[in-house]
């Protein structure tokens, strides 16, 4: 279950929108990895 997190609380709503499309992530670096790039931050993985 993932739980409603506040748009202010920036990193986690970006955490929580990535685990709705990141497919069977495996660590929290695996979250933020686009296309083979690892980001930063979860927002910058988003965008």
């Amino acid at each position: 279950r993932v739980y409603v997190v506040h748009p202010k609380n920036s990193e986690c709503f970006y955490l929580r929108i990535l685990l709705h499309v990141v497919k069977g992530p495996t660590s929290f670096e695996n979250v933020r990895t686009v296309q083979g790039i690892t980001h930063n931050t979860y927002q910058a993985a988003c965008k």
